[in-house]
């Protein structure tokens, strides 16, 4: 849904619904909540799910969203749900029925294990906003240590989605520091099958040259180009743009503000 809007800085997800005139419109957002980067602890960070509810006159509400658990992995170190993380990514694909939560981390700076690291809320019946966790793992044979079968882990990278199917997934780092083990990586998790059907494979560049390595950045998908901007790398704060074109493959650099 083009109205669906998604931002994150922790995993406590929220739901607003207002009316637009003429038409009823959904519109989702997270509840930013600040805590210090260097005092990030487990006990900071939130795994919960609310919606606030909004007639855009004097009453609202929140209310919290329970998904259930992922039967496949109820015996994780989590019970079938995401851990509680923070600078991880979150967006939503087939017309907001898939919510996906990518990357981050648990304990301070330390990027989450890849067998954690995707899941997908799946709704189930939205008449009754009942929705499910589901684990997203590499296919058989994979490591997943960025051998192709999905993205090394990381914490801090930005995403987007493109013909509200595919999820793209750039950058982020691996170490402490803002400028140690930076990623300039581009990943595509295809999301145009069946729930369970989602796979992650690198994207590589046909042209161009890709954006330096970098973390805490933004970007954002206009038709089948994406935006990158910013972020944190080894030479410092960054205030370039750059672009890549899905359909070419290439990137093209803006220049920087």
């Amino acid at each position: 849904n083009p109205d669906d809007l998604t931002m994150a800085t922790l995993l406590g997800l929220y739901r607003r619904t207002s009316p637009r005139l003429p038409e009823q419109i959904s519109r989702w957002q997270a509840q930013t909540r600040q805590h210090s980067h260097s005092k990030i602890a487990s006990s900071s960070l939130y795994s919960d799910l609310r919606r606030y509810q909004s007639t855009m006159t004097t009453t609202a509400r929140w209310t919290q969203i329970r998904p259930t658990p992922d039967p496949n992995s109820a015996s994780g170190p989590d019970g079938g749900s995401p851990c509680t993380r923070s600078s991880h990514g979150v967006s939503f694909v087939r017309g907001g029925s898939r919510l996906v939560v990518h990357g981050g981390e648990h304990v301070a700076r330390t990027p989450l294990d890849p067998d954690q690291s995707t899941w997908v809320a799946d709704c189930i019946d939205a008449s009754k906003d009942e929705w499910q966790w589901r684990l997203v793992c590499s296919p058989p044979g994979g490591d997943g240590d960025g051998d192709g079968e999905r993205p090394f882990p990381r914490v801090a990278h930005a995403q987007a989605v493109v013909n509200d199917s595919v999820l793209y997934a750039f950058g982020g780092r691996m170490g402490i520091g803002m400028g140690e083990k930076g990623l300039n990586d581009l990943w595509m998790l295809d999301c145009t099958g069946e729930p369970g059907s989602e796979r992650w494979s690198e994207v590589k560049a046909e042209s161009g040259t890709p954006p330096e390595a970098r973390s805490f950045h933004k970007m954002i998908a206009v038709g089948t180009d994406l935006f990158v901007f910013g972020g944190c790398g080894a030479p410092g704060r960054m205030a370039d743009l750059h672009k890549f074109d899905t359909v070419a493959p290439s990137w093209t650099g803006l220049g920087a503000s």
